[in-house]
């Protein structure tokens, strides 16, 4: 099936629009972008890069989104990588991995500039974090998947079925918190199911068929309409309808009818109207898919590298990418999406 010429145009256009709307910021330090997150109030975007062996670099940084401008380095190191960052649902706190030999979890106070070290916080070698925007909850996934309530620091919920052995050689679960903190989504358990969780009753109360063995990304849709997850082992995208519990979108996104396969993908994040699904992937290409009908609204060659951070902006008028060689972007969407 061939593109139509009007079609085209559309295509050829949005393109264009994008790329005249694409600003960047420069970093101080242009070492790999292996975490964005922007808080809650949309006032923050967190940073997050891998260090080199020779020199002391500032490897976690803190932006203010609106201006575009540093705010803080709040990690100087080298060797190390900063693996995951995630604001809490009040934009008052910073979580982050700090990687080399044992990752280590951090609380970092954004009113008070300064670290907190809870005594019962004892989360040991995590690669994944996620945090529910309208309730004091954290979920930490490494050795153990648990999830943490981080007013008393108090485990809410440990999944003991997702413990990793030293000697399986497998990736941890990663996992995804409602927004009310209520429910958790995991993925990655060796198994082909996503597993959620109801953490009050600690009961699985949903099971979702044809998931990824092992996964690097999962994440709810902000009307929890749809789960997102990409397979660790070849950046294939699973996508559910949650109501039924059926995998959508099965056949792939289209381009004017073609059909083209969800799979080389790193990063994923949706649109906050929940319509758009934004897909980056291992050669700097990043889509947005209309969920209703898979329909690719926009794509472009957006960096040069892999690009492991993506984000909407709270208010869906920007998408935030980050790459491999330190280059974060925003694409101005304002016009080209309906919210």
């Amino acid at each position: 099936m061939t593109i139509s010429p009007s079609l085209t145009r559309q295509v050829n256009l949005l393109h264009k629009k994008m790329e005249n709307n694409k600003p960047s910021i420069t970093l101080p330090y242009s070492g790999s972008i292996y975490a964005l997150d922007i808080s809650p109030d949309g006032r923050m975007l967190a940073i997050g890069q891998q260090a080199d062996f020779y020199s002391t670099n500032p490897i976690l940084t803190l932006w203010s989104l609106p201006q575009r401008q540093l705010i803080a380095e709040i990690e100087h190191m080298s060797e190390k990588s900063i693996d995951a960052v995630c604001f809490s649902g009040d934009s008052k706190f910073l979580y982050y991995v700090k990687n080399h030999e044992y990752p280590e979890v951090l609380v970092y106070n954004l009113e008070n500039q300064n670290h907190l070290k809870p005594d019962q916080f004892k989360a040991a070698n995590v690669t994944w974090l996620a945090c529910a925007k309208q309730a004091p909850r954290l979920v930490t996934a490494g050795l153990i998947t648990e999830v943490w309530n981080t007013e008393t620091w108090e485990r809410s919920l440990s999944l003991l079925d997702y413990i990793v052995l030293g000697g399986e050689r497998r990736k941890a679960a990663v996992a995804d918190l409602t927004p009310d903190g209520k429910k958790i989504a995991v993925v990655g358990k060796n198994i082909d199911q996503v597993h959620i969780y109801d953490i009050e009753q600690n009961v699985i109360i949903q099971t979702l068929d044809e998931a990824p063995r092992q996964a690097s990304w999962v994440r709810y849709s902000p009307d929890l309409r749809y789960l997102a997850a990409i397979d660790d082992s070849g950046g294939k995208l699973c996508l559910w309808y949650l109501e039924t519990g059926h995998r959508h979108l099965v056949e792939g996104f289209s381009i004017g009818g073609d059909k083209f396969e969800f799979d080389g993908f790193l990063s994923l994040s949706f649109h906050p109207s929940s319509k758009y699904l934004g897909l980056a992937n291992w050669t700097g290409i990043v889509r947005i898919i209309r969920l209703s009908d898979a329909e690719q609204i926009a794509s472009l060659k957006a960096h040069e590298g892999r690009v492991y951070g993506l984000t909407f902006t709270p208010d869906g008028k920007q998408l935030i990418s980050g790459d491999e060689y330190g280059t974060v972007s925003f694409w101005e969407l304002e016009g080209l999406l309906e919210t």
